[in-house]
């Protein structure tokens, strides 16, 4: 019985529509924006900066802005040792993925607000 419901809700345009909204096709990330945030363990810095932007994130699905049609990537240093060599000493660093060209932003402070790193990053697209 139950198994039969799932399979009338999957059928349903209704549903079909609510679920494709929560998840993206690797198309539909082609589409996007990228946010690129590169860091690496143990970085509190990192972990401040990535909660920020998943709050911009969050609030730019609600409100629309310049940052509605972005998704982040964070990317670990230490995974890969082009990224390793190239930011050890600088992360987190937060670049803009357009196309396939990629931008390092601007450094934005540590202690900044989550209004302001949005305007910050507004402001570098």
């Amino acid at each position: 019985m139950l198994h039969s419901r799932i399979s009338s809700l999957k059928n349903n345009a209704a549903f079909t529509q609510a679920s494709s909204r929560q998840t993206l096709s690797p198309i539909a990330c082609l589409e996007k924006k990228r946010l690129l945030l590169y860091t690496k363990q143990d970085c509190p810095l990192c972990a401040g900066l990535e909660e920020k932007l998943k709050a911009v994130l969050l609030r730019a699905q609600f409100a629309p802005c310049a940052l509605s049609d972005c998704v982040l990537e964070v990317r670990d240093i230490q995974m890969n040792e082009a990224w390793n060599s190239a930011y050890a000493l600088e992360v987190p660093v937060l670049a803009i993925m357009d196309g396939t060209e990629e931008v390092i932003l601007p450094r934005a402070p540590p202690r900044t607000t989550a209004d302001r790193l949005q305007q910050h990053i507004e402001k570098a697209l």
